[in-house]
């Protein structure tokens, strides 16, 4: 009777586990495990009159030398619905065409798909915390009063610190460091222009000391870094702050004059500082092309997941990009007014106002950024859209004219998803 009764008990174990292992055949994939593929208009629930309308306003920007060229990516539900290059990517001193995998000068759009992507797999790997000190990292930083800037406060744009500053004022007091070490202390040794916490201000000095942290913590550059844990892993080959030959010949000039040289960042403190295998700049200096950056987006609405590699957890995603703050922005010619209001997840711009939004969708759904360069990425988080608008506009105009038009296809895309008409 006993023997019987093991014997049942095994059946059943054996009948179990088949069970269970039959149901686990039949279990729907986690969403993104696929790559981005093609899709169209139809099954994503998208109007493609936005395309006609988009094209018009595109060319338009052209006709009036806001910019050479762009390239425009749409994608929805994980696959990509639209994918085009317009006009030129070089008008002097010899025309080069935009095509579809041209590499860009992200400048401020490194901030959040180079820097804070850094930050946030340091925070999921214990290795940072939101409440850390930048003191207790960089303890050159505690100088006039900044030891209780924290790292959320770099994120956010709340510390304090101005939001630029002469390279020249760096070099001077440069001696045998190097251009980056010379760059950050002297970032390190400036005065707060308010309390920290009690205003926004946009500041890329922010940026530049938070990847020093970055790289202190992990004992490696964001390149080496951000290669080895994101770009390799989901196959970005088209991304770095170090670009190599191959990616070069489809790097966008930034150039205002007839120079060729390519893959040099624009912005000046980012320049100054310069990439180098040991150190790079976090205001800007990551390169990348339209599908890398939709490869990032993609990876945000999935959760953290692409193409069945998780980089993130689900936790971490929310914790990047959910509404963190909303500020007084701080005007140094009212220094006590507390005017308009700023909204920032962790390095994100959270878009509160139209065109960017839709009062459809909950607060917070909407979350982007630009780069002076051009470059422009909008995610939106309840409908599952992405949009990725990059330019080099600067090369047309070294005062960019382009942000009227993003502003215009942002509106046309939001007009035309089903789910907001």
């Amino acid at each position: 009777m006993k023997m019987r009764r093991t014997i049942f008990r095994k059946i059943m174990t054996v009948l179990g586990i088949s069970i269970l292992g039959g149901c686990a055949l039949f279990q729907p994939r986690e969403y993104g495990t696929m790559p981005l593929g093609k899709g169209s208009l139809k099954e994503v629930g998208i109007n493609p009159e936005i395309f006609k309308q988009s094209e018009a306003i595109i060319q338009e920007a052209v006709d009036k030398k806001a910019t050479p060229g762009a390239a425009l990516l749409v994608g929805k539900d994980n696959k990509i619905v639209y994918e085009r290059a317009f006009a030129n990517r070089r008008l002097r001193p010899f025309i080069e065409p935009m095509t579809s995998d041209t590499i860009f000068d992200l400048a401020s759009c490194s901030k959040i798909l180079g820097t804070s992507a850094m930050t946030m797999l340091l925070i999921q790997d214990g290795k940072l915390k939101l409440e850390t000190k930048v003191a207790d990292i960089l303890p050159q930083f505690a100088q006039n009063e900044k030891g209780d800037v924290t790292v959320w406060n770099l994120l956010t744009h709340t510390s304090g610190l101005p939001a630029y500053c002469e390279w020249k004022e760096a070099e001077k007091i440069r001696g045998d460091k190097t251009q980056d070490d010379a760059l950050i202390d002297y970032i390190a040794s400036l005065k707060k222009r308010y309390t920290t916490g009690e205003f926004y201000l946009y500041s890329c000095l922010n940026f530049l000391t938070l990847a020093r942290v970055n790289e202190t913590v992990a004992g490696e550059s964001m390149h080496s870094f951000l290669k080895r844990r994101i770009w390799d892993p989901l196959g970005m080959n088209s991304s770095g702050y170090l670009l190599t030959p191959e990616q070069l010949k489809r790097t966008a000039t930034t150039a205002e004059g007839d120079s060729t040289v390519v893959g040099l960042v624009h912005d000046p403190l980012a320049h100054y500082h310069k990439a180098t295998e040991r150190h790079c700049p976090g205001n800007a200096g990551l390169f990348m092309s339209s599908g890398d950056m939709a490869i990032m987006a993609q990876l945000i609405l999935n959760g953290g997941m692409y193409n069945g590699v998780r980089i993130y957890k689900p936790e971490t995603v929310d914790l990047w990009t959910r509404p963190h703050m909303r500020q007084p922005e701080y005007d140094a010619k009212k220094p006590d007014h507390k005017g308009d209001l700023s909204s920032r997840a962790l390095g994100w711009i959270t878009y509160q106002d139209k065109p960017y939004v839709n009062k459809k969708a909950p607060d917070g759904s909407f979350i982007g950024h630009t780069g002076w360069t051009g470059t422009y990425i909008w995610i939106d988080k309840n409908s599952k859209t992405f949009l990725i608008f990059n330019t080099n506009c600067v090369h047309a105009n070294p005062d960019p004219q382009i942000h009227p038009y993003r502003k215009r296809i942002t509106e046309v895309l939001l007009k035309s998803i089903n789910q907001y008409r």
